[in-house]
């Protein structure tokens, strides 16, 4: 494999044998190249995803037109730093992988640029899992419920328009489902002590990261 820093590496893990990918991923670490997972949301998928985001950022797409879109925006990015959700990923993703499976699937897809559930009910129902076997897998998991989860999920994705000065709060707020410009600005001073108006210009990537999941795993206060 001929890789190197900053470049993309993209495959499918569920298309490989394990010993195969887990080979491949040792070599994309070393050459300290970025790596990309692309496929179809599955268990099989997401625990791959969750295996390799424990050990390093990695971006993820979905085999849909939305991902295939995230894919070639990836792609082309000229930037070599990872997204918000590949950071924030990384640092639970060994917490994700002690969920139940139906809970570690849709966190993955969720990290992948889906769309996140209006309420935490829909979610459940989408699982077929109960809100008392849901809050007892995130606790044993040392999550936070998740309610509280997707709105840090939710804020994620929201922060590459949080950085762009063209638009409106009232557009960043539709566009993300926060339903009303005070539940974004409330739920960024929750999860970041800042409003929506100034965090681009308090925080960076890193520090945005480090601060939702002061929230999102209240016993972490670093990055890896």
């Amino acid at each position: 494999m001929n890789a190197s820093e900053g470049t993309f590496v993209v495959v499918d893990p569920t298309e490989m044998r394990p010993d195969a990918f887990h080979s491949l991923f040792a070599k994309v670490k070393e050459t300290g190249a970025r790596l990309l997972l692309y496929g179809r949301l599955t268990s099989q998928f997401a625990a791959q995803v969750a295996w390799a985001s424990s050990a390093m950022r990695v971006e993820t797409a979905i085999a849909s037109e939305q991902g295939r879109r995230n894919l070639l925006r990836l792609l082309r990015d000229p930037r070599a730093t990872a997204s918000m959700h590949a950071i924030v990923l990384h640092r639970i993703a060994d917490h994700i992988r002690r969920t139940h499976a139906c809970l570690l699937t849709a966190f993955v897809g969720l990290f992948a640029g889906l769309p996140v559930p209006a309420r935490s009910c829909d979610l459940l129902q989408q699982m077929n899992m109960s809100a008392a076997r849901t809050h007892r897998c995130l606790l044993h998991a040392g999550l936070a419920p998740l309610p509280l989860m997707l709105c840090g999920i939710r804020l994620c994705h929201s922060w590459p328009s949080l950085c762009d000065r063209s638009l409106t709060l009232e557009a960043i707020a539709e566009k993300y489902g926060f339903g009303a410009v005070r539940t974004l600005h409330d739920n960024c001073v929750r999860f970041t002590g800042v409003t929506p108006g100034r965090v681009h210009r308090v925080l960076d990537n890193e520090e945005f990261a480090s601060r939702v999941l002061r929230v999102l795993q209240p016993h972490t206060a670093q990055l890896n």
